[in-house]
């Protein structure tokens, strides 16, 4: 088995198990190409890969993905043989690739929607964001020259920088939750 279909089988996997029943752009699972010098290639969502793939030598792919909650520090590995191996690790993964599918990030906020914080924390520039604050999003700008992420609310401006604030813009999640019928709305699509 070679990359490109290993990675095949696994989209295609994911999509038979797929049980949303919508086109979201934000939430539907893609596919990278195959990259040729490095041997690797992905599958995810709009703002985040999910599942990389690469093969150690021909006919071993390496399938890795972040554990979920409370491990997503933590790595998971599993290298597959055959198609059926490739089936096997994508749906023993199912769910936590549909957590990650799900998680929010600074690339799904949305405008006019409020978001809380659920974690304490200061951004790039030292301003203190307080848990249980609710902000309203009206916009992000990117800088990436400077790699920086300014977030502007109704009420404050969030400035995050890649290299400074790596853990809260990838871990987002774990700072802000949406919040209100718009919230509940947007995980139903």
């Amino acid at each position: 088995m070679d990359l490109a279909a290993a990675v095949n089988v696994a989209f295609a996997t994911l999509r038979l198990h797929d049980n949303v029943g919508s086109t979201n752009p934000l939430t539907d699972y893609r596919q990278s190409p195959v990259h040729k010098t490095l041997h690797t290639a992905s599958i995810g969502v709009y703002d985040r890969w999910i599942v990389t793939f690469k093969e150690r030598t021909p006919g071993v792919i390496q399938l890795t993905m972040r554990d979920t909650d409370t491990r997503r520090a933590d790595y998971l590995a599993i290298d597959v043989h055959t198609e059926s191996d490739v089936r096997a690790a994508i749906e023993a993964w199912q769910e936590k690739i549909a957590w990650w599918r799900w998680r929010l990030s600074v690339y799904r906020l949305q405008p006019g929607a409020r978001y809380r914080v659920i974690q304490s924390f200061t951004d790039y520039y030292r301003n203190a964001f307080e848990q249980g604050t609710i902000l309203t999003f009206v916009e992000r700008h990117f800088l990436p020259y400077e790699g920086g992420h300014t977030i502007v609310f109704t009420d404050a401006r969030l400035y995050l920088q890649e290299n400074e604030s790596a853990v809260i813009l990838t871990d987002f999640d774990t700072y802000f939750e949406a919040c209100g019928a718009r919230a509940e709305r947007q995980a139903e699509a």
